[in-house]
């Protein structure tokens, strides 16, 4: 069970994409406004069933997201460069094509993209104009076995095959010539 309960009351367009008696999925984005004032209310609880927090911004990936943030070129396509958030609840009311209430929202893939765009905003006083972040979210409606999804989403959405930077040389102009 969460230590906190997290109750937002909003108004986010969204995309129901499987409705199931034991699990809903919605897609939609959110501007880093939205996102970083979603952090500022509710703090780390956000992250309890994320398996990170903030690792700082030497780390090469938190300092790829925040220098796309502060640059002007860069900004407008966060959203292509970006993963984007996997986030969990236990209830969502959805009406008319808007999410009007998440309960227990949990973040459980993209806390660095959160932590280092409240970072951003907070501390530097970065804009994040043009800053938009794609959101999955998985509605666990098997109250008994929640936790044990909540674990396994956090678990598999958190688990990528390494890249290393030779691998990026392969679609190069150069190489594709």
């Amino acid at each position: 069970q969460l230590k906190s309960v997290i109750h937002i009351q909003t108004d986010i367009q969204a995309l129901k994409v499987i409705d199931t008696d034991s699990y809903t999925s919605y897609l939609f984005s959110l501007s880093g406004y939205e996102l970083v004032q979603f952090y500022d209310d509710f703090g780390k609880t956000l992250l309890e069933s994320n398996v990170r927090t903030f690792l700082s911004l030497k780390m090469k990936v938190n300092k790829g997201i925040h220098n796309t943030i502060v640059s002007d070129i860069d900004r407008p396509f966060f959203f292509a460069y970006n993963n984007g958030i996997t986030a969990t609840a236990n209830e969502v009311v959805f009406t008319n094509g808007t999410i009007k209430s998440i309960k227990d929202l949990q973040i459980v893939n993209g806390g660095q993209t959160i932590s280092t765009l409240y970072n951003a905003w907070k501390n530097d006083n970065s804009s994040l104009d043009q800053i938009y972040i794609q959101v999955k979210l998985s509605v666990i409606h098997l109250e008994k076995q929640y936790s044990d999804f909540v674990s396994r989403i956090s678990r598999y959405a958190n688990t990528q095959n390494k890249v290393n930077e030779s691998d990026f040389f392969g679609s190069s102009y150069y190489h594709k010539k």
